[in-house]
């Protein structure tokens, strides 16, 4: 990964309205190679679960949905996660959390 300026934009999710976005990729084809991967993220504004599994979305976008990581710690499962799809999208990398 390069450095990545303020102006930049890359790939991320807002699971939590007040909170900015995260970042989840640099490029689409990075997006496109996390397809199935658990991302640790803010709570999900649904159903307050943290964890959220890369999906493709509908027409060449991409999605996180609210799941529970199978391998995860069960310490740290939520035990209802909602399984919402949060859109994911380009964001000024000034704007999202890293």
């Amino acid at each position: 990964m390069h450095n990545i300026d303020d102006g930049d934009y890359v790939y991320a999710v807002q699971v939590r309205s007040v909170d900015p976005p995260q970042f989840v990729a640099e490029t689409e084809e990075d997006l496109d190679g996390k397809i199935g991967e658990y991302l640790g993220l803010e709570q999900c504004d649904g159903c307050g679960n943290h964890t959220f599994r890369v999906a493709p979305g509908n027409k060449r976008g991409f999605v996180v949905v609210c799941e529970t990581d199978p391998n995860g710690d069960p310490e740290f499962r939520h035990p209802e996660p909602c399984g919402h799809r949060w859109p994911v999208r380009l964001e000024r990398a000034g704007d999202t959390v890293f």
